[in-house]
């Protein structure tokens, strides 16, 4: 069987050398040399399959089979896809009419020739890809899924070059995280959670981490195993603090809180003060077109927040500005290309600058101040939700015309998804039916907290408006105190 070609990545050399005094998993799990090992199998076993480029789908829950896949695409110049570990059937495919994946490693029981456990991966399996073409560059080296403002996914072409530019970008921050034990609440396949996954590996820290949101589990694991540094939305370190379960004296070891994927509220981090009055607080900003962090603010011991969307200063080598009251940014990390339904697109103007869509403003010691997404784009539990996606599933059943979905503002979810439906006439209010039917096709955060039945607001061209739409259902939800 062929090995792989070490020489193709330097960014697998690098994080091999760099990892070597750390470790992944809770205490008493395999050491990382038996990781590389893994993805040294796995590798071989990509490098077997003779094509160019590889396309690689990790559909996994445990996190050294995920980063292990990681790994052996880069050794093996193969492209990485990671994907939700527990996505329904409708998600899963609306993901590969994009980027069909040659491979796909999955925790499932297979249903195609093409997929393969981590396990099998790993020890030789003999592999049947798909005969699945798509036209991307030979040095892209992840493809990150997001959602396209027509609703429609898209995929951002991350090379190695601009993988290993958000390490250095980084690097001075990562290098204080050395030889400490972090924990990450995030999903690896999201891209904050994906860029941590390499960030600690990068510094020889020790790494554990959970994506099912399970607070109580959570925070026991985080004191069992000693840990330094929480990295997490401000959603769920919100929700942790609400339920009182993080303080001092039960993690008398945790002294450095990360947060990011959406905006930091001052009172948050005042709350969080008040538990952990010495903690350093970091608040990162980033998106999945940019690698990793682009911007981060350090709070010193005793320091708050001094304005709500406060994210900090451009990192070194990145470089900011402010156009029209939207932030743009110029950096190595920043994808040059997307993919969409139409083939790739470009990402970055004439001058090499990634228009964010984020509104923001500059302060003048540089800091960047965000005031929100241009989009109609969702946050909810850290995930960027695109509404499209489920007005269109709701669209398909029994009895609606029509509808729109919209957040309306919810201190520990970041947002809450609210749908309101036109029905068709003579038609009954279905709220179960409907919950069923989007539990069965959608995560369940991206599933509606609540059904409201009306005429839906329109534009004088008979599109549906949803400004006007968001301020109704603002008024009318019984949970904003506007209604």
């Amino acid at each position: 069987m062929p090995k792989p070609n070490a020489s193709i990545s330097p960014l697998a050399a690098r994080l091999r050398a760099a990892s070597r005094g750390g470790a992944l998993g809770p205490p008493g799990t395999d050491s990382i040399d038996e990781l590389w090992a893994a993805a040294d199998r796995a590798a071989a076993a990509l490098a077997g399959c003779g094509l160019e480029p590889l396309l690689v789908g990790c559909a996994v829950a445990d996190e050294r089979a995920f980063a292990a896949t990681w790994l052996a695409c880069s050794m093996a110049g193969a492209c990485f896809v990671p994907l939700p570990p527990r996505a329904t059937a409708h998600e899963v495919a609306a993901a590969t009419r994009l980027v069909d994946c040659h491979l796909l490693v999955t925790d499932a029981e297979p249903a195609a020739e093409s997929h393969v456990s981590f396990a099998a991966l790993s020890n030789g399996a003999t592999l049947q890809p798909s005969q699945a073409r798509l036209d991307l560059p030979s040095d892209v080296r992840m493809v990150q899924l997001t959602s396209g403002s027509t609703g429609a996914p898209e995929a951002i072409l991350l090379t190695e070059t601009q993988l290993a530019a958000n390490l250095r970008q980084s690097r001075a921050h990562l290098q204080q995280r050395t030889g400490k034990r972090v924990f990450r609440a995030l999903p690896m396949f999201h891209a904050m959670g994906n860029a941590v996954l390499l960030e600690l590996l990068a510094t020889g820290s020790a790494q554990t981490g959970s994506a099912a949101f399970d607070p109580a589990r959570d925070v026991a694991q985080m004191g069992e195993h000693g840990c330094q540094a929480l990295v997490c939305t401000a959603s769920y370190l919100r929700l942790l603090l609400q339920l009182g379960i993080l303080d001092a004296g039960h993690l008398p070891r945790l002294e450095d809180f990360e947060l990011g994927a959406e905006p930091v509220d001052p009172r948050l981090v005042a709350e969080l003060r008040e538990r952990f009055p010495e903690a350093r607080i970091h608040v990162r900003y980033g998106l999945s077109e940019g690698a990793g962090a682009l911007t981060r603010l350090t709070l010193p011991a005793h320091a708050t927040l001094p304005c709500r969307g406060a994210v900090g200063t451009a990192l070194p080598g990145v470089e900011v500005r402010v156009v029209d009251g939207e932030l743009w940014s110029r950096a190595a990390s920043c994808a040059a290309e997307r993919l969409t339904v139409a083939g790739r697109a470009p990402l970055l103007d004439g001058e090499g600058y990634l228009h964010t869509g984020d509104d923001a403003e500059l302060a003048a010691d540089g800091t960047v101040v965000l005031h929100g997404r241009r989009s109609a784009f969702l946050k909810v539990l850290g995930h960027r939700v695109d509404p499209l996606e489920i007005e269109v599933l709701l669209r398909t059943l029994s009895g609606i015309h029509d509808a729109v979905v919209i957040g309306i503002d919810d201190p520990l979810r970041g947002q809450r998804v609210h749908a309101r439906v036109e029905l068709r006439p003579g038609s009954p209010v279905d709220t179960d039916g409907w919950a069923a039917a989007c539990r069965a096709g959608l995560s369940d955060f991206k599933v509606p907290a609540r059904f409201e039945v009306g005429t839906l607001p329109r534009t004088p061209s008979g599109k549906v408006d949803r400004a006007a739409a968001s301020a109704l259902a603002r008024r009318t939800d019984p949970d904003t105190g506007e209604s």
